[in-house]
């Protein structure tokens, strides 16, 4: 298994009431990645002359599936 990308999200709610009374709260989201990206589909072996090579980025080989949790 690969190594889990951890990022961590701080986000800062605000409320003020009729009197403009101020309330705060800090809340931590930890996102961890555990899953490794997949291919969906991949690039076919290629024979070409020197003059014939494909450019490198021609299409999106590779999706990367991420979950949200809320």
């Amino acid at each position: 298994m690969a190594h889990a990308l951890i990022r961590i999200l701080t986000r800062t709610w605000l409320a003020l009431d009729n009197c403009d009374n101020p309330a705060s709260h800090v809340q931590k989201v930890t996102v961890r990645d555990t899953k490794a990206p997949i291919f969906l589909t991949t690039p076919t072996d290629l024979t070409v002359n020197c003059d014939e090579v494909p450019p490198l980025f021609t299409r999106k080989w590779m999706t990367i599936v991420i979950q949200m949790f809320w």
